[in-house]
């Protein structure tokens, strides 16, 4: 059994295995009958109902749902654009699940308490990373996991069409050059 009497006629906990609210048995409460016996004759007795309701521990990290995310986004997003949503899940029904960007490029990109990631700033692939690796924390206030985000950026026609610099020769012999080239 869970529970036992011990020699100080103490209710006391026998088997520690058996007490978790997590596991899939989903023994959550126990019901016990103590029947006290008179040690002279035995011939008086009296019962106790005892009822014992077990609570959850914060005992297991939050999980995310992927290993790894990969999100794409267009330069031409605006700030505050959704990148993509994380998801993490936690069994433990005590402390509730926040997220959190800790390594990368945290000044592009934040994600907010339900695990969409949004833009935080502007992007230009043709001045920046090309893609963007981030960590995302998921944390139920005690224990915490992360999970590897990478977000590429696609390209926008943002930019005007440039031939060059170039130069011409004219069968006159006079040459050009497009002093508005790019």
């Amino acid at each position: 059994g869970v529970f036992r009497i011990d020699n100080n006629q103490l209710l006391t906990l026998h088997n520690k295995t058996l007490l978790d609210y997590d596991a899939a048995s989903g023994i959550r409460s126990f019901f016990l009958q103590l029947k006290a016996v008179d040690a002279n004759d035995n011939s008086f007795e009296a019962y106790a109902n005892i009822s014992i309701a077990l609570q959850d521990a914060n005992d297991i990290s939050p999980s995310f749902t992927q290993a790894r995310y990969v999100f794409t986004i267009s330069e031409a997003a605006n700030i505050n654009n959704t990148v993509g949503v994380v998801t993490a899940t936690d069994p433990d029904t005590v402390g509730e699940i926040s997220y959190s960007i800790t390594l990368g490029s945290s000044s592009k990109f934040g994600v907010q308490q339900d695990g969409t990631i949004y833009l935080t700033d502007t992007i230009d692939v043709e001045t920046e990373p090309q893609e963007y690796n981030v960590t995302v924390v998921a944390s139920d206030g005690v224990q915490s996991t992360s999970t590897l985000v990478t977000i590429r950026i696609t390209d926008a026609n943002d930019n005007s069409p440039c031939a060059g610099n170039y130069t011409c020769e004219c069968e006159t012999g006079y040459e050009f050059t497009d002093p508005n080239t790019c």
